[in-house]
């Protein structure tokens, strides 16, 4: 289980992981392109979460809740931030 600095930093890497996709992925011109932002978050973050269990022995409970909660947010952001022209 991670502890101090270094929780932080996992923690980072949880919310840049989970956050960024689904922004990009939200902001595109797809169909259904908020369910595509938030599997591609959830997607990201649980290829994150397996890689914390591993190099850091473990994980805390409340990490899983930050894996399915943060897409919202990317997709929120995306869907704020107006999409490019075509």
């Amino acid at each position: 289980m991670p502890k101090g600095n270094v929780y932080i930093v996992v923690l980072s890497c949880i919310a840049l992981a989970t956050m960024v996709p689904s922004f990009f992925v939200a902001r595109s011109k797809l169909p259904l392109r908020y369910v595509g932002g938030y599997l591609a978050g959830l997607a990201c973050g649980l290829v994150v979460l397996v890689a914390e269990s591993a190099l850091a022995g473990g994980i805390w409970w409340h990490d899983v809740f930050y894996i399915f909660g943060l897409p919202i947010f990317g997709i929120i952001g995306g869907a704020w931030v107006r999409p490019p022209p075509v």
